[in-house]
């Protein structure tokens, strides 16, 4: 009877063992990250133990955005959008003339992996999908009121986190996080 429990446990254990599994990211890798329904470009900075989160910093945001990802919240830079995600209409970020900056725009083309994208600044691009990523809900404009957090371009350079503070039609006001007050347009500007 002993010899049968040990057998059973030993069993148990081998079962319990979980398979070897492919990290999740490395230090160093280029990454999108799923927060509050849009997808922002970010880098790895740390691995936990066990390969299953991302320590990531969001690109042109300081240390305090910092956080652990697992893989629900992650997929490498350039890595597909999910299936179906991006069709005509779609609100999306496309990497502008295949930069390293993402704006925002809508599909107004779709036929296999090729996009026309029309802009909220007005400009135009024919691109891939492997370029542009699913913002998912309303657009922009819809979701950005009084009140709201968002990141906006300072001077239309960096992205930095702030609030709404006044909104008249697409003018606002932003009073951004570190204390700085701007005049600019919405299109300047992403919800948080």
């Amino acid at each position: 009877m002993r010899t049968l429990s040990l057998a059973i446990a030993a069993t148990i254990l081998i079962i319990a063992v979980p398979a070897t599994a492919e990290p999740l990211c490395s230090v160093g890798d280029k990454a999108q990250v799923l927060w509050k329904g849009s997808w922002y470009p970010a880098k790895v900075t740390n691995v936990n133990d066990d390969q299953s989160k991302c320590y990531i910093r969001y690109d042109g945001y300081g240390s305090n955005w910092d956080e652990w990802v697992s893989a629900d919240r992650y997929k490498k830079a350039g890595g597909a959008a999910p299936s179906g995600a991006i069709a005509k209409g779609s609100s999306v970020e496309c990497l502008w003339k295949n930069g390293s900056t993402w704006y925002s725009g809508v599909v107004a083309e779709k036929t296999g992996n090729a996009l026309f994208i029309h802009y909220n600044d007005g400009d135009k691009e024919h691109t891939t999908v492997d370029k542009c990523r699913a913002r998912g809900g309303a657009t922009p404009s819809a979701e950005m009121v009084k009140g709201s957090a968002v990141s906006c371009k300072w001077k239309g350079g960096s992205w930095y986190p702030g609030v709404i503070a006044e909104k008249t039609g697409n003018d606002v006001f932003i009073h951004y996080n570190d204390g700085d007050k701007e005049h600019t347009k919405l299109k300047m500007c992403r919800p948080r």
